[in-house]
């Protein structure tokens, strides 16, 4: 009995390497043999749900592990946007209209207190004005509307994270220090409940306090985020 021949190894189909300029003719080419533009195949890439083939070709897009080239993708597309005027302009009225969608989504829970937002005059606890409550109050508002708040401290701190808030550089310390060492009948003002607001030493929390109190008084301004509270 003959034994059977051995299994031939698979071909090689890995295509040669080829310049990526090269690459982009020649796509560039198919694209429009197919009477298509570039942007109207990579809409129709990105918006195809019902092929499998090229659902898994963008799966990893928006995962941790696809995010970073996805974000170099949004980039590539904000520098091309930027390389005219009318593109800045475009570019900043889209980036602009993003944004007010996120700011807008959130909205503080309908209700009374203690678990919606409306407040009345006669049902307000007298520890309302005390300083555990207001740092729960501060930090309910700062977890319903984490997009808007990070882009006021990033707008008031210059675009420096919360937690760089905490200056390590000692001259900035002492200057810092220096300018809050100075008087300031605000130092001493009366709190609502009687007490005596007194600042911190630390001239880093000093700014970052003042970083939250500014954030959180652009919130409770806004339309959007209105302080509740009826007769």
């Amino acid at each position: 009995m003959a034994e059977p021949a051995p299994p031939t190894s698979k071909p090689c189909t890995r295509a040669p390497k080829v310049a990526k300029c090269e690459k982009n003719t020649s796509i560039c080419a198919l694209i429009q043999s197919l009477n298509w533009s570039t942007k109207d195949f990579m809409l129709a890439f990105l918006k195809d749900s019902k092929h499998q083939d090229v659902a898994i070709s963008r799966r990893y897009w928006v995962t941790d592990q696809g995010w970073d080239s996805t974000k170099d993708l949004l980039l590539t597309t904000k520098r091309l946007a930027q390389r005219h005027i009318k593109g800045c302009e475009h570019w900043e009225a889209f980036i602009l209209s993003q944004a007010t969608e996120i700011v807008l989504s959130p909205k503080p829970p309908s209700g009374l207190s203690p678990g919606g937002s409306y407040y009345t005059t006669s049902s307000l606890a007298s520890t309302f004005f005390s300083k555990d409550d207001r740092a729960s109050r501060n930090e309910a508002l700062i977890s319903r509307m984490p997009f808007l708040y990070q882009l006021l401290c990033a707008k008031i701190q210059g675009n420096k994270s919360y937690e760089d808030s905490t200056i390590t550089n000692a001259a900035a310390i002492k200057e810092e220090a220096e300018e809050d060492d100075a008087h300031d009948p605000s130092d001493e003002m009366e709190d609502l409940d009687g007490s005596i607001l007194k600042k911190s030493s630390n001239p880093a929390i000093r700014r970052r306090n003042r970083v939250e109190t500014v954030s959180l008084h652009a919130q409770l301004a806004s339309k959007s985020n209105p302080a509740h509270m009826v007769d």
